[in-house]
């Protein structure tokens, strides 16, 4: 009885062991703390003793040994161990216990991730036009919210895509060539402090509204009517959109210098001509227009200033009879005997037969000495009774038919309203021949150019010949502009 009990004893012991190192690896694999495994064949426990039985997950269970004698239930104690470490590497020995072992599981805590930020709303304000300009409009996101854009373009109701050139910013300049087949959108990203970004995309726009009324600047041309010593501030947007820089060469293309404006003038970024001009002219610039994309002014116009000289100041007098005199306005006279050309000798008096008709154009001056058209009419006079003074014009330049009758020293005077010209016409005898110098060919000297007629100012008669042979003196802005 003793040897059984000592033979069994040794085989359930060698058979813990196995187990024990079974148990092990699959405890390993499992990952849990400890499992308890029962020997191959039934182990005698004391009456204090309870070891249940359990199956380790993916192993076999063991048959009892066939050459075990039969015999009855061993009442041997056998100190059995209540559950099995993993980490054991041997069989215990009979009434050793093993020690019990609790493992310490290594993990590592996931970081908590920052909650996204709340969605609020996102719109586009604004006309969609050709050289509209469009606003990504924000609502409804936790204060101190960050925003970057980007807008999105659809053509022919093809998906969005992003905007090529400069379209990250909160505003967009639509081109000037785009049409009712383009559409756009913004995608916003906003960011909360201290959350995760949150993306929108707003609705798109509708399409683009080619405008061509709003649309006179893009190759075409504008003229604008000035006045010296007016003031003006006239909008030269050659686009109705906004967001838009102005600027002025004296070229189309991209290699122009800028243009110095007539003085008095200036050209301010938003596109408003502003000033007094202070002489008649007229200029020529090219019209740049640059965009948030086009920054480089591509967009290209042509405007004409017509300056029109100012307010009268003073009156000259042009006496045309059997030769042609200039009176100035200081009294003094400059003969001539063609319109064409200063003819004869300037010095000749102003003189006339007795009962001859002579024409006489008032010439209306500003303070530059320029020509101007003055909408007024004079009133005429003469110092002798006899003589028939006849107005013949109602528009441009005054012009009076004048009989004087009675040799003489003749004071015909002309008034406009504070402005008075008075100049004398010497009336000889009828059978007295109105003496006159040889024909010569007199050059003055050229001190100056009239900017708004372009003639020489040094050169009063011709000036005034040349106005009169162009259509009695009347303006020359009309008939100069180009279209």
């Amino acid at each position: 009885m003793h040897r059984h009990s000592c033979r069994s004893t040794l085989r359930r012991t060698a058979a813990l062991g196995a187990a024990a190192v079974v148990v092990a690896v699959g405890s390993s694999a499992l990952g849990v703390g400890a499992v308890a495994a029962s020997a191959a064949e039934p182990i005698g426990l004391d009456e204090t003793t309870t070891a249940p039985s359990t199956t380790v997950a993916g192993t076999a269970n063991s048959a009892p040994d066939a050459t075990a004698e039969p015999h009855a239930a061993d009442t041997t104690p056998v100190d059995a161990p209540d559950t099995v470490a993993p980490t054991a590497t041997g069989p215990t020995t009979a009434g050793t216990p093993a020690p019990a072992t609790t493992p310490t599981l290594t993990t590592t805590a996931a970081q908590p991730t920052a909650a996204a930020t709340p969605a609020g709303s996102v719109t586009v304000s604004g006309t969609a036009k050709r050289l509209g300009t469009l606003t990504a409009e924000t609502a409804g996101w936790p204060a101190g919210t960050t925003f970057t854009y980007q807008w999105l373009h659809s053509f022919d109701g093809g998906p969005l895509v992003p905007q090529s050139g400069e379209t990250t910013e909160r505003t967009f300049v639509i081109g000037s060539m785009e049409g009712s087949l383009d559409r756009y959108a913004v995608r916003v990203t906003g960011t909360a402090p201290g959350l995760e970004p949150t993306t929108v995309v707003s609705e798109t726009s509708a399409p683009v509204d080619e405008a061509p009324g709003n649309r006179w600047g893009f190759l075409g041309v504008r003229s604008l009517d000035l006045r010296v010593g007016t003031s003006t501030s006239t909008p030269l947007s050659a686009f109705d959109g906004d967001g838009l820089v102005y600027s002025a060469t004296d070229a189309p293309g991209a290699d122009g210098n800028p243009f110095p404006l007539p003085d008095g003038l200036r050209l301010d970024p938003d596109g408003t001509l502003s000033g007094t001009p202070s002489r008649a002219q007229v200029v020529e610039f090219w019209l740049h227009t640059s965009s948030s994309i086009r920054p480089d002014g591509g967009e290209v116009s042509r405007v004409e200033l017509v300056i029109a000289p100012g307010d009268t100041t003073s009156l000259n007098a042009v006496v045309r009879g059997s030769g042609m005199w200039l009176v100035r306005s200081d009294g003094s006279t400059e003969y001539s005997r063609s319109s064409e050309v200063q003819d004869g000798d300037p010095a000749t008096p102003l003189r006339v037969r007795d009962g001859e008709t002579v024409e006489v154009d008032l010439l209306t001056l500003d303070r530059n000495g320029d020509l101007n058209s003055d909408p007024r009419q004079p009133t005429w006079s003469s110092s002798v009774d006899a003589d028939v003074l006849e107005p013949r014009s109602t528009g441009g330049t005054p012009v009076i038919d004048a009989r004087l009758v009675g040799a003489g020293d003749h004071r015909i005077t002309a008034r406009l309203g504070n402005l008075t010209r008075t100049f004398t016409v010497q009336v000889g005898d009828a059978r007295t021949t109105v003496a006159t110098a040889s024909t010569t060919l007199t050059q003055h000297p050229t001190t100056g150019s009239l900017a708004y007629t372009g003639v020489e100012t040094g050169a009063p008669m011709g000036w005034a010949l040349g106005l009169l042979a162009a259509g009695g003196g009347l303006l020359l802005h009309r008939a100069r502009r180009r279209a």
